[in-house]
């Protein structure tokens, strides 16, 4: 009789650890995703990816992903290969042609914060970027530095960042003003900047150096 305790008590042990056994199977069967589950997720966290406007040598793509927006620019060379790319978010760059073959990457980065860069096309060549330029041509930028109680603007080849930087202290704007204009003029630089709050407008005439 204790022998056949022994034999009926082992194969109830044994018996348990088999249910157990196909019980875990199960779990694990219940919690492993389905292939077409994995393929759903992986498209609906996949970014949307689409043309967003394009030009000579140039495109922009839109992003969006977990309810931001973000932009993507591509530049281009003559060749089509890529001269320079990167993102921004909430808005694109505004790029345009300035002429010989060179573009301007204009990207406002919130309130009056902005930066510009420029592309030599033809001659794959890229510029720094530059904080707050204010007038171009296809070969210098003039752009300002605001500091405390002084306001200077600088001007300087584009595309050489050894050359000279020549700079032109201005008076300062008030905080109500604000620049509408500026141009290079043979050898002259013409800011035009105005009262926000009457609409009157002034101009600073800036004679270049030689």
């Amino acid at each position: 009789m204790k022998k056949i305790s022994t034999i009926a008590t082992f194969a109830l042990v044994l018996i348990s650890i088999m249910f157990t056994g196909c019980k875990l199977e199960e779990k694990k069967a219940s919690i492993q995703p389905s292939s077409n589950s994995e393929s759903e997720n992986t498209k609906a966290e996949k970014n949307e990816k689409k043309l967003y406007m394009q030009g000579d040598f140039y495109k922009i793509y839109e992003t969006d992903q977990q309810n931001e927006t973000s932009y993507e620019y591509c530049i281009y060379d003559k060749q089509n290969n890529i001269l320079d790319t990167g993102t921004t978010s909430n808005r694109p760059s505004e790029i345009s042609s300035l002429g010989n073959n060179i573009i301007k990457n204009y990207q406002l980065l919130g309130m009056s914060i902005f930066r510009t860069r420029y592309y030599d096309i033809a001659n794959k060549k890229m510029s720094k970027w530059f904080s707050s330029a204010i007038a171009e041509t296809t070969e210098k930028v003039a752009y300002l530095d605001f500091t405390v109680g002084t306001t200077k603007v600088f001007v300087q080849d584009i595309f050489n960042e050894n050359a000279k930087i020549d700079e032109y202290p201005i008076k300062p704007l008030a905080a109500n003003e604000i620049i509408t204009d500026a141009k290079f003029s043979t050898d002259k630089l013409i800011i035009t900047y105005e009262n926000i709050e009457n609409g009157d407008q002034k101009t600073i005439t800036i004679k270049l150096k030689k």
